[in-house]
């Protein structure tokens, strides 16, 4: 009886039998415990078998070896730029999309064993993910083979046959990037599946036309007008009444003309805006987009709501030109009358939607803005008037304003704003432990740091430390990369 079947009756029936030597490659080592005790001599002996089989166990077929990665002809970025890479997966002080960035601009790569973690943080936090597609290179590419939740990375890499063939993640990437290259092919590839799309794609695939937004785009989008889905005809009115010279922005206009109109009241004959909404709601006002029940909290009634949103769907300089009054003054006149809420509602959704540069001024200026209803409006706006409505804001309510500054300028400061920034904080550092603006103070600063100028020295105080800190950190970042000012 062979030894495998002496261990294997050992093991089922009991270690009361002694094992019979037959002259085996273990019979040395099976001589040294054959002196214990039966049941251990016996245990020891099914181990030893047992470890001998698996360490000499052929694999059945030779293993299948991936394809080598392909070479990236990038150099690897500095030995202090890796040594920033590796604290920054810790998040330390939350500045990975700026290294990336900064190591971006100058076509150096990571170090390839910081790879899987940099891979693993973007797998996280989507906002990464386009730049860590470029860092990542070739070698990113090669290793998404082993770790499936990676797969979003093969999405940079756009093949144009996927539209046929392609995930619904990988048919958006195709058609994304060909709207920034050719968006009347990329149109082109939407017609064609178009009545064999699911809703939701469809209403994505319109969504993606918005990157590239043209007339030419003009009959499509009214035919969606039509769909059986209310997402995708919700959608296609939005990117229409956004498409200045729309046919629909001008059945708007047509519509909302009578509407408004400048009057006078009180004794002293001021000016007021009078609106006369809108008695009922038709088929063709609501294939245009306008929907029939305003959202639940609105201020609006029905009437309203229906007037409200043909408004918005106007490009607010038509006002101007009508009633001969710029933007700051109309708002005024709104804000003091009957219908503030439907006419502030409408213009302020319009200067958004068409970029109106002037009524988006003149709403970021009003101190008494909220700040959920300031959000889109900064965000609409260019930079340096963002900058310069902002330091506006501060002059006149600056405890109120500083905590916002990083919420609603998140675009690289210039030094001047930093400067002015900084100089606001200043002044107006809280005495009192119990001041609302002690308990905001840190948060902003940190955030701001992150958004700052870093040609700026902050005040040798003890609010600006993690400030100073990041700034700080900043330079040395830049520094470990070539061709890289101070900026």
């Amino acid at each position: 009886m062979s030894i495998r079947v002496q261990v294997k009756t050992a093991a089922l029936l009991g270690a009361g039998a002694a094992l019979q030597l037959d002259g085996s490659a273990l019979d040395n080592p099976l001589g040294v415990i054959s002196k214990r005790e039966t049941p251990q001599r016996t245990l020891d002996a099914i181990a030893l078998v047992t470890a001998y089989e698996e360490a000499g166990a052929m694999a059945l077929s030779k293993p299948s070896l991936p394809a080598p990665c392909p070479a990236d002809s990038r150099p690897l970025c500095s030995e202090a730029a890796a040594g920033h890479l590796s604290e920054l997966l810790s998040d330390s002080h939350g500045l990975l999309l700026e290294w990336l960035s900064l190591a971006n601009a100058v076509q150096v790569r990571p170090p390839e064993e910081l790879l899987p973690t940099l891979l693993d943080a973007a797998t996280r936090d989507r906002a990464l993910r386009p730049s860590v597609a470029i860092a990542a290179g070739t070698l990113g590419i090669w290793l998404t083979q082993f770790r499936p939740e990676w797969a979003w990375l093969q999405t940079s890499v756009v093949d144009e046959s996927a539209w046929e063939t392609g995930t619904l993640v990988e048919r958006l990437a195709v058609l994304g990037h060909l709207r920034a290259t050719n968006p009347m092919h990329a149109r082109a590839l939407v017609e064609s599946t178009w009545q064999t799309e699911q809703a939701d794609g469809k209403r994505q695939f319109v969504e993606a036309l918005a990157t590239g937004l043209s007339l030419d785009d003009e009959a499509f989008l009214e035919s969606c007008l039509d769909d059986r889905s209310v997402v995708v005809r919700r959608t296609a009115a939005e990117l229409l009444a956004a498409l200045r010279g729309s046919q629909l922005s001008h059945r708007m206009t047509e519509r909302i003309a009578a509407c408004i109109r400048v009057g006078k009241a009180g004794l002293l004959r001021k000016a007021i805006l009078e609106v006369t909404p809108f008695d009922a709601l038709d088929a063709a006002m609501i294939r245009d987009g306008i929907e029939k029940n305003p959202p639940a909290g609105s201020k609006l009634g029905e009437r309203s709501w229906w007037t409200m949103q043909a408004l918005a769907c106007v490009h607010p300089e038509k006002w101007i030109r009508e009633f001969g009054m710029p933007a700051e003054r109309l708002i005024e006149i709104a804000r003091n009358g009957e219908w503030s809420d439907l006419l502030l509602e409408g213009w302020r959704t319009a200067a958004i939607c068409h970029r109106a540069a002037n009524w988006l001024s003149a709403f970021a200026n009003d101190g008494a803005l909220p700040v959920h209803t300031a959000i889109p409006i900064f965000r609409a706006l260019e930079p340096p008037e963002r900058e310069r409505c902002m330091l506006q804001l501060l002059n006149g309510e600056p405890k109120s304003w500083i905590p916002q500054i990083p919420v609603l300028c998140q675009h690289p400061w210039t030094a001047a704003f930093t400067k002015s920034m900084l100089k606001a904080v200043t002044n107006n550092l809280p005495k009192e432990a119990t001041d609302a603006l002690s308990y905001q103070l840190k948060p902003c600063l940190r955030a701001s740091a992150l958004l700052a100028s870093t040609e700026i020295t902050p005040p040798p105080d003890e609010a600006f430390a993690e400030f100073t800190d990041i700034l700080n950190y900043r330079r040395k970042m830049q520094h470990a990369f070539p061709n890289q000012e101070n900026r």
